[in-house]
């Protein structure tokens, strides 16, 4: 197995042609005729997750967020970036970032949360027009919005979300929409296709949105909401090469 092998198999998963003009996915550092035997899937690529890599004799690492992102101008060995790069680099480990194609794609992270939550005939947030894109939304079943919350708990295997907008514990609930990570650009579309928006990293001006515009905003978090497709994209992976999701828990922020 190579890196170009594990690259094509991801092609077919996520098309790097979904990704948005500003993101930087596909192969990150390494080379596409590189031996690559074993794989580990991560959400993010910190030092504690290159540390794993290492001790699990991984010579692949596939995360959804770009490893590199904005440009750097330097590699200095004395910093997390930096001891990161050197460590890939001696250790000989490649990296590949599937982010906003995975969003995007009818086989990933945003269609995958829609037939958890049950939406019928789910349909592009960000375009209806595609059938690939950012979010998605459609119709459920009747649901009381504590019911709703209760099950987006359950899905993202969170205790805690945050909901703004005017609630009623015995409103039924029969239109939703979601986006992955941060969806705070699509409230606008969302309030007026679905009751219920569910997103991460919603801001206090655009949680103001949700009264204006009389729906409910739920956000899950920005990792929450994107960790569920980590499990998703190691069982894709190791039907072609042995994979494994990291066992590092990458949420930055603590319930006190």
């Amino acid at each position: 197995m190579k890196v170009g092998d594990i690259l094509s198999y991801l092609e077919e998963l996520a098309p790097v042609s979904l990704a948005e003009s500003w993101d930087n996915v596909g192969l990150i550092l390494g080379q596409k005729d590189k031996e690559a035997n074993k794989v580990l899937c991560a959400l993010d690529l910190n030092e504690e997750v290159c540390d794993e890599a290492i001790s699990e004799n991984v010579d692949c690492i596939v995360t959804h967020h770009p490893f590199l992102f904005i440009a750097i101008k330097n590699i200095i060995f004395d910093n997390s970036k930096g001891r990161i790069i050197e460590k890939l680099i001696k250790n000989d480990i490649s990296v590949i970032s599937m982010h906003t194609n995975l969003d995007s794609s009818k086989k990933g992270i945003n269609e995958f949360i829609a037939k958890k939550l049950d939406i019928k005939n789910s349909c592009v947030l960000h375009n209806n027009e595609m059938e690939e894109g950012l979010g998605r939304y459609g119709e459920i079943e009747p649901l009381q919005i504590g019911e709703l919350i209760k099950k987006v708990k359950s899905i993202f295997n969170i205790e805690y979300v945050r909901v703004a907008g005017n609630m009623n514990n015995t409103d039924i609930i029969t239109t939703i929409a979601v986006c992955s990570g941060d969806g705070a650009s699509l409230i606008d579309k969302a309030s007026e296709v679905a009751q219920v928006y569910i997103t991460g990293d919603i801001k206090f001006h655009d949680a103001q949105k949700s009264y204006e515009r009389g729906f409910i905003i739920i956000d899950a978090g920005h990792y929450a909401s994107e960790q569920i497709i980590i499990p998703v994209l190691t069982e894709y992976l190791n039907k072609y090469v042995k994979t494994i999701s990291s066992k590092i828990n990458g949420e930055v922020f603590r319930l006190m």
